[in-house]
C-alpha cells in the first residue's frame, strides 16, 4: 500500500506542477484517478466497491 500511495501522490504532484509550467501557452492538464481502489489491499481480503449512489459497498462476488 506504501508503494501506490507514494506513485499515486507523485503523479498527482506532478500532474499539478505540469499545470502550472503550461498554463501560459493555454494548455490545460487534467488528471483522472479513480475514487476508490478496486483490488484488495494486503492487509485485508476483504474487496470493496462503490455503489450507484457512492456508497463503498463489500462486494459478495459472483
Amino acid at each position: 500500500m506504501l508503494y501506490y500511495s507514494a506513485t499515486k501522490f507523485g503523479v498527482g504532484a506532478f500532474s499539478e506542477a505540469l499545470r502550472q509550467e503550461l498554463t501560459r501557452q493555454h494548455v490545460r492538464v487534467s488528471l483522472i484517478e479513480p475514487a476508490v481502489r478496486c483490488c484488495p489491499s494486503p492487509r485485508s481480503e476483504s474487496l470493496f466497491v462503490a455503489g450507484a449512489d457512492g456508497a463503498l459497498q463489500q462486494d459478495e462476488g459472483e
